[in-house]
Formats: C-alpha cells, structure tokens, sequence
C-alpha cells in the first residue's frame, strides 16, 4: 500500500495515492518526523491487519538473494527498478507469524554508535533522548540504550515486517518518547538535514526496542535506489570491515559514563 507522507506540507500534489494527512495523522510534522508519518498514519488509521511491514522513498527488501553475501546494501540505478523482485516470500511471512521481526541488515562503524551520532548530528538530542528514556521508561530500555551505544553496528531506515500487535507496542513506546523529546528541543535553527532529528532518533529507539524486548530478528540487506555515485563493497570487503570495526570497538575507545550523567 504506498502512501504519499507529508501530504499536508504539499498538499497542491497528487500522486493518486493514499495520503497521510487523513485521520489521525501528523502529516505537518514530516520535515522532522520523515517516514514516521506514515508509520503513524498506518498506526492509528488501518483496521483488521494482522502484518504490516515499511519500506521507504527509495529503500526496499531484498529477499531474492540480489544483494551480495554480507553486504548491508546494494545501490541500483532507477533506470533497473522493473528488473527487480519485490515479491514477499512465504518463508518471511511465516517467520513473522512465529514471532520473528524482519529487519535491514546492520551497518557496521570504526566507531561506537553514541560517537557516530555526534559527529553527523548534535550530541545534546542524543544526551537528550538518554535522559527521556531513563525518566519515563522501564529501567530494561536506559540498560538496552546503553548497550546499543556502545556497539559499533546499526540497523538502520526505520524499515520492518512484523505482527500487528508488536507494531501497536513499538509505536506506542516509539511516539511518547518522541513527543515528549519535541517538547525539549527547539529545532528552529537547524538545518534540513538535521530538522529529520526524530527520524534520526527513531532508527536508534528502534534498535533499543528490539534488544530491550528481546525481540527475534530475521536480518535482510536493502536495495537502494539511487543515481549518483556511492562508495559499494564487496561481499569480503564487507567482511574484512566488519572484522576491522569490532575490533576497533573492543580495543578503542572507553566506556562514556559520562553520558550517564
């Protein structure tokens, strides 16, 4: 089912599809909320579904084996978008109906996650976000949080399949704590890119739930489709990165408990 989100910010257009501005919906929050809307929108708006999974602008599943063996991910020109198989196997569906959440294949980094987001957005949210968590959350989520920042590998793009009822969960946990870090962060002077803070923030919250929950994953790579270029690695040159990178994690750099503060 695709949906057009942030329809309320372009409302003049229309793509023939369902819009996320009808119902309950934050539509008008897209420019920092990105996908989210229409993970709200499916949320609070769709009835008698029982798996619902998200896909994205230009990111989608590869469950047909186009990706390379340990690549996170595989850039492909629009111009091949017909040449590719979005089709949903049974083997996924019934992973998901015994519990299991289907997920995009981690990113592995030279550095911890918590130094990462830092060093491509403002260390304050992501101070922020810690504090939110350990004041309004069960003490599993603040000891989850801390764990993912101290690992050197993401999942990322807010992407999933999974049962109706864990959606309802996540999304009921993901939008209070990012409504509530909305009330404690004026965004006005930020850029563009930096305005998708709750986007941003989700892929991290994301990842907390899952291991907080210890919640079953089933871990697929994305096709990306984009034109311009992209740095892309081979499946051993995958391998060697990510051995390359664990390693760095364990022997480079110390424990932040001063984040905790």
């Amino acid at each position: 089912m695709p949906i057009h989100v942030g329809h309320a910010l372009h409302s003049e257009t229309n793509l023939g599809m369902q819009c996320d501005d009808e119902g309950d919906n934050i539509s008008l929050k897209n420019g920092s909320y990105c996908e989210l809307t229409g993970m709200y929108w499916a949320w609070k708006n769709l009835k008698n579904v029982d798996i619902i999974g998200l896909n994205h602008y230009r990111r989608y599943f590869d469950f047909h084996k186009k990706v390379g063996f340990a690549q996170p991910e595989k850039q492909i020109k629009t111009k091949d978008f017909g040449t590719c198989n979005f089709d949903i196997p049974q083997k996924i569906v019934n992973l998901v109906n015994n519990g299991s959440v289907i997920v995009a294949k981690p990113r592995s980094y030279p550095v911890d996650i918590y130094t990462n987001y830092c060093c491509d957005h403002y260390s304050t949210d992501i101070k922020n976000l810690r504090k939110v968590i350990e004041e309004f959350c069960e003490k599993k989520y603040i000891k989850a949080f801390d764990t993912i920042m101290d690992s050197c590998k993401l999942i990322h793009y807010n992407m999933f399949l999974m049962q109706w009822e864990q959606y309802e969960k996540y999304c009921q946990w993901l939008f209070n704590i990012l409504a509530i870090m909305e009330q404690r962060t004026n965004i006005e002077n930020y850029d563009t890119t930096q305005k998708r803070i709750y986007g941003y923030l989700a892929e991290r919250l994301f990842n907390v739930y899952l291991l907080a929950n210890k919640v079953k994953t089933k871990q697929y790579p994305i096709l990306w489709f984009f034109d311009d270029y992209y740095p892309q690695y081979s499946s051993l040159t995958s391998i060697l990165r990510n051995f390359r990178n664990k390693l760095l994690n364990i022997m480079g750099h110390p424990k932040r408990y001063f984040i905790k503060k």
